[in-house]
């Protein structure tokens, strides 16, 4: 098992694999920022958003906007129930399209070097 804390060793983990780990992880993200809804939180989502659009290519641009406004709402003195209700659908629905882009099963194609499979790294073809 810790063996895998090793560049190498992760290198040799298939794809689909680093996909899961990342969906997961950017789930329970943004689930700990709309239960918690700090600064704190916001930035440890901002940046497994960035860690995604890096390590995968995939365009996460809805939901860190949709992210964006939630906070902007959340933190602000007066709440409407209305529209804190609305910005988490927005949210909601910002995961679901950028988790939906990370699956293998949606046009994901991992990039080579050479004709050789480059293990970790990926992209996905524009529709």
């Amino acid at each position: 098992m810790y063996g895998f804390r090793k560049p190498r060793a992760k290198e040799e983990l298939p794809v689909v694999d680093k996909v899961v780990w990342y969906v997961q992880k950017l789930a329970m993200s943004v689930g700990e920022l709309k239960a918690s809804p700090t600064e704190e939180n916001l930035q440890r989502t901002l940046k497994t958003i960035q860690q995604i659009k890096e390590r995968l290519g995939v365009d996460t641009s809805i939901l860190e906007r949709a992210l964006a406004d939630y906070a902007r709402l959340v933190r602000g003195d007066r709440k409407e129930r209305e529209d804190e209700v609305e910005a988490r659908m927005e949210v909601n629905m910002a995961l679901k399209s950028v988790l939906i882009l990370s699956t293998p099963c949606n046009g994901f194609r991992q990039k080579t070097r050479g004709g050789r499979r480059e293990a970790g790294r990926g992209t996905f073809n524009s529709m």
